[in-house]
């Protein structure tokens, strides 16, 4: 494990990301099957999610710490957060973890790996594991957040541990069939994964809009 030193000023901010790991939300409606273009972008053939966050007023050493910081809350491995019948709901599997942190060059690599969970109930458990690479370039007042090398190990409601690849699984192509209908199968990995990247974000965004505490 990586340890990301904290300033004081930062330290005062890191009661919010405690906050987030702790925070359960009602467990909203599912949404009818349906698609969006574009939402899965692929990038020189590979799955790649890619996003840059403002974060006017932080220093590139205070988004250092607190980006740190984060990873290794939300990537320590075999940990699990919120409840199983709720949407925000993940658990990590052993392989989690921070695997590097560069404060010179502003980076910061995490191995994702997690539980994707499509249906529980008495009777079925349908699910997924889901391996993927995750890296923070960080600057002052800006912070890059890229998600690719996306893969999945399925493990319920049919042929188990089988491994299927973002790129040949997820995207548009994949997930309607000729006659314009949607594949029930691929699209839950495709929401899920979707889900897992917008939560992801989200929670980069409350560390990047917190406002500094002098």
């Amino acid at each position: 494990m990586l340890a990301f030193s904290l300033t004081l000023g930062v330290k005062a901010q890191t009661d919010v990301l405690d906050e987030m790991f702790k925070t359960e939300r009602p467990q909203t409606k599912q949404q009818q099957m349906k698609i969006k273009k574009g939402e899965v972008p692929v990038v020189d053939g590979k799955v790649t999610f890619t996003q840059t966050f403002d974060a006017k007023g932080k220093s590139k050493a205070e988004l250092y710490a607190l980006i740190g910081y984060y990873c290794e809350k939300r990537f320590a491995p075999s940990t699990s957060r919120g409840e199983w019948d709720n949407s925000n709901f993940f658990k990590n599997l052993e392989f989690s973890r921070v695997l590097s942190g560069d404060r010179r060059e502003g980076t910061i690599k995490c191995q994702g790996a997690e539980e994707l969970v499509f249906k529980k109930s008495f009777l079925v458990y349908n699910w997924s594991e889901v391996y993927y690479k995750l890296l923070f370039e960080i600057e002052d007042e800006k912070v890059k957040m890229t998600i690719n090398n996306i893969y999945y190990i399925y493990k319920g409601g049919g042929v188990e541990n089988e491994r299927y690849y973002a790129e040949d699984w997820i995207t548009d192509e994949n997930v309607v069939s000729k006659k314009g209908n949607i594949l029930k199968r691929p699209y839950n990995f495709r929401s899920s994964t979707l889900k897992m990247v917008t939560k992801l974000a989200n929670e980069i965004k409350v560390i990047t809009s917190k406002k500094t505490e002098k």
